[in-house]
Formats: C-alpha cells, sequence, structure tokens
C-alpha cells in the first residue's frame, strides 16, 4: 500500500436500516381498502416500488392492476388477484389482508401517509446512489469529470421524484405560490414548463 494511503475502514452506516415507516405503508393500504378513491389521489406520487417491504409493494401493485381494469379494489378482488398471480401466500395470505381491514385508519391522513413514503423512498434512493457514487470513487477508474457528471446525475434523479409530489399538490397552489416555485426549482435546472392557464413559466 503506497505510503500515506489508508484502507478504508468499515462503515457502521451499513448495518442500519434503511429508512422506512411499515406502520404508514400498512395504514395506506387500508385506507385505500376502506376508500377506493384514495388510490386515484396517491397512484400519482407513489408506486410500488416505493414501499419497503415486499408484501406492500405486491399488495399496492395489485390494487393498481385492479384499478387499470376498473374493478373495485376490496378483500374479495384483492385475495383473487393476488391468488391468481401466486402471490397470495408471499404477502402474507387472507389473513394478513384481513388484518389490514381490522386496523383500519382516518382516511383523512391518506395523504399524510402517502408522503411518509414518498419521503421514505427518496431517502433510500439517496442512500443507494450515494453507495454508487462512493464505489466510483474508489474504483479511481473514470475522469473525475464523468465521476461528477454521474453524481449530479443520481441527485439530479432523485430530486426529479421529488418534484413529482410538488406538481401533484400544484392543483391545489395559488399562481403565486406557483410562480414562487419557479425561482426554487430553476436553480435546480429543471426545464421549464408553460402553463397557458398561470401565464407564466412556473419552473
Amino acid at each position: 500500500m503506497a505510503k500515506g494511503r489508508t484502507k478504508p475502514q468499515n462503515n457502521p452506516m451499513l448495518n442500519k436500516i434503511p429508512p422506512q415507516n411499515i406502520e404508514a405503508e400498512a395504514s395506506l393500504l387500508s385506507a385505500i381498502l376502506v376508500d377506493n378513491r384514495i388510490l386515484d389521489d396517491v397512484v400519482d406520487i407513489l408506486m410500488p416500488k416505493d414501499f419497503y417491504r415486499s408484501a406492500h409493494r405486491i399488495i399496492f401493485g395489485a390494487m393498481i392492476e385492479l384499478a387499470d381494469k376498473s374493478e373495485p379494489v376490496d378483500l374479495v378482488t384483492l385475495t383473487n388477484i393476488l391468488n391468481d398471480r401466486g402471490e397470495l401466500e408471499t404477502v402474507g395470505g387472507a389473513i394478513y389482508l384481513a388484518k389490514l381491514i381490522d386496523e383500519v385508519p382516518l382516511a383523512v391522513n391518506a395523504e399524510h401517509y402517502a408522503k411518509i413514503i414518498h419521503d421514505k423512498a427518496i431517502l433510500r434512493g439517496l442512500i443507494e446512489k450515494g453507495y454508487a457514487i462512493i464505489k466510483n470513487c474508489f474504483d479511481d477508474q473514470e475522469h473525475v469529470d464523468e465521476v461528477i457528471d454521474y453524481a449530479e446525475g443520481c441527485i439530479f434523479e432523485i430530486s426529479g421524484k421529488k418534484s413529482n409530489l410538488l406538481f401533484s399538490k400544484s392543483r391545489t397552489c395559488s399562481p403565486a405560490v406557483l410562480i414562487r416555485l419557479k425561482c426554487v426549482w430553476t436553480t435546480k435546472g429543471y426545464r421549464p414548463v408553460f402553463r397557458p392557464d398561470l401565464r407564466n413559466w412556473i419552473i
């Protein structure tokens, strides 16, 4: 080993559980089963992969598939589609689905649950990209500009996911708020999108 060059030590952070909130995930799924309209409110900002627990990813994906077929999302239809896909036992069986119904949250909190899930997924994404950036740095096989470009691309990808949540809420924002958002997002390099109804460039 070259003089003055130290070997990277094991990072204790690697042993930590990634950011997640299983309770929020279960609460949101429960709320959707009680009121299918909630799925319409959250599908624009959440994807199955945003859920930390694999069973919840599968269940949310099945809910979206049912909705795409214009079928109701309830205990019976959800059980049937998961069974047809051979995934019912993977998620914990009909017993776990029934447990979701038993733990009914307040539907008014569904958007809050969705935001928690979304934010935790972004944090996990940052950790994953961060490890990839660190690996590229230690590999030392690329030009430094390429490594920086890769790092910037990773951050841009993650911040783009965050902007999806802001866009989903923009329908209820006043023009003044959206114009303010323009000033924030422009500094991050987002491409401008013209909204004729606001008569302004909002980002």
